[in-house]
């Protein structure tokens, strides 16, 4: 059994994934599996690319990211599953923040800062600020962690019910289950979850690029709603992110 597996969802995902790979297989702390889930829609290179960089390959026919995620921690060999998005690189030391972090055995889930490597100047202040917010949080007992940096022990992911063992606030895409998952952890599991802001990741802003910077703060409106159920105004914004493409 690996200490580590790390689980990507990808669908025509060639531009990005090699790379990310890549930034997988040169972390220091070696005892690690990459799980690559590629969603059998993809009609591009992404299976061929994910195999040549050494990673093992399951193909999914269910069609959201969630799906994907699970699938690919129902054949997890690692004691801790590390999800993260095609486009998002890790640095070197990744794996050994992370696994200094759990050798506390109270600690079932950590995530941390995510700064864009390709974002414009306001673009990384925002993710900043968004990382400001998940930490703040996370000391109130809420852990809201983002689909490109979740790492939780693989039984505890299983016992909160895993991605798909959660409901969603409103009816939107189960791509917004990444938080929910977070919140519904701290509800289930007794444990400490851990958001360090000495850990970074580096995700694409590429959806930033692709609406703009105001349809990409609607798109992600969503997640006040997720934090505030009860707040009507906030359910109306979610389900803004299903009018953008």
């Amino acid at each position: 059994m690996s200490k580590f597996s790390v689980i990507i969802p990808a669908i025509n995902e060639e531009k990005y994934i090699g790379l990310t790979l890549k930034s997988i297989a040169k972390q220091t702390f070696k005892d690690v599996e990459t799980i690559v889930v590629v969603d059998d829609r993809t009609r591009d290179a992404t299976a061929e690319i994910a195999e040549r960089e050494g990673a093992r390959v399951i193909f999914c026919d269910k069609h959201t990211v969630s799906d994907g995620r699970h699938m690919g921690a129902m054949h997890a060999k690692g004691e801790i599953l590390v999800f993260t998005d095609a486009d998002t690189l890790i640095p070197p030391d990744f794996l050994e923040k992370v696994e200094e972090e759990f050798r506390n055995g109270d600690v079932v889930a950590l995530s941390g800062l995510a700064v864009p490597y390709d974002a414009p100047l306001i673009g990384k202040i925002e993710y900043f600020v968004w990382s400001l917010g998940r930490y703040v949080l996370n000391r109130l007992g809420m852990f809201f962690p983002p689909g490109y940096f979740t790492v939780v022990r693989r039984d505890a992911y299983f016992k909160a019910g895993g991605y798909l063992g959660v409901e969603m606030p409103c009816q939107i895409s189960l791509d917004g289950r990444d938080g929910i998952f977070g919140l519904e952890l701290v509800k289930r599991i007794r444990g400490k979850t851990v958001y360090s802001l000495n850990i970074p990741v580096f995700p694409s802003s590429r959806r930033m690029h692709k609406l703009g910077f105001l349809k990409f703060n609607l798109y992600y409106a969503y997640i006040l709603n997720h934090l505030f159920p009860s707040v009507k105004f906030f359910e109306k914004l979610a389900q803004f992110k299903e009018r953008i493409k």
